[in-house]
């Protein structure tokens, strides 16, 4: 059930919106996220690029594998002038259309994996204790550190 609350030409907000059914829309161009893994998930389904404004936990690190897969840029300061910024400049031409078309190869090779449904698998092998659990798998090449992104380079690691 959606429960709007707010309604304007360009924005509507409520205590619940069907995120994933929003993205779908074709007036939707971007996604501003805070890089939970759902939301970067059904921006990748919808193949919306995103602008991303990490919290805490692992959205600064999903946001910054988007931003080096170039499907992402990061919003230093949730602020009016940053936002305008980030908006012109990724939906600018080639750069839209370019981020359009790496989404959907990351797609594709999402599905090619087996989507949602490989990963409710590993999952649910994981809680059996078929798969065990790598904590050191990620490494600072991969991550980054939050204070560089967050101050510095706003690109991403660079490879």
């Amino acid at each position: 059930m959606i429960s709007i609350a707010y309604v304007t030409k360009y924005l509507f907000m409520g205590q619940y919106l069907p995120q994933g059914s929003i993205l779908q829309h074709e007036k939707v161009k971007l996604f501003v996220t805070h890089c939970g893994a759902n939301s970067a998930l059904d921006s990748i389904h919808a193949v919306k690029p995103m602008i991303t404004f990490p919290g805490f936990a692992d959205q600064p690190l999903t946001s910054n594998i988007l931003i080096n897969l170039r499907v992402a840029k990061l919003l230093k300061k949730f602020e009016f002038n940053q936002m305008k910024v980030r908006i012109e400049e990724m939906l600018a031409e080639p750069n839209y259309s370019e981020m359009l078309e790496r989404l959907k190869k990351v797609k594709d090779e999402q599905v090619k994996m087996g989507g949602y449904k490989t990963g409710v698998e590993v999952v649910e092998k994981i809680i059996e204790g078929q798969i065990e659990v790598n904590h050191s798998i990620v490494s600072e090449d991969v991550a980054g550190s939050l204070k560089d992104r967050m101050l510095g380079e706003d690109e991403g690691v660079k490879t």
